[in-house]
């Protein structure tokens, strides 16, 4: 089964809804109701669900960049607090774990 565009342009119906403007046009993402999250994913602001550890990873995995909003701060905040509970040195045990530059993502 297809989705027919606005723009006349055909795309498989299994990619309307799913956050992606397959169209051009993004007439595919228009009028779609979205999921609820299971407790084990974030809800992006846009409402697309992704796996909850993707949340402050350093990636931006939300189209809208929601579930990096605050993550910056919040890797400055571990840092001074590893530093100051370390006496005035920076304490690599204390940081939190680098964080993955790529990602291969599965539909979700």
């Amino acid at each position: 089964m297809s989705f027919r565009c606005k723009n006349n342009r055909c795309v498989p119906g299994r990619w309307q809804c799913d956050y992606d403007n397959d169209c051009g046009d993004n007439s595919d993402e228009e009028s779609c109701t979205p999921r609820p999250c299971s407790e084990s994913e974030f809800s992006c602001a846009n409402g697309r669900c992704i796996a909850g550890r993707w949340k402050c990873d350093g990636d931006h995995d939300c189209a809208d960049g929601s579930d990096e909003v605050g993550a910056e701060m919040r890797r400055r905040e571990v840092a001074s607090e590893a530093f100051q509970q370390g006496s005035g040195v920076l304490r690599a045990d204390r940081l939190p774990a680098p964080m993955p530059t790529e990602r291969l993502h599965a539909p979700l």
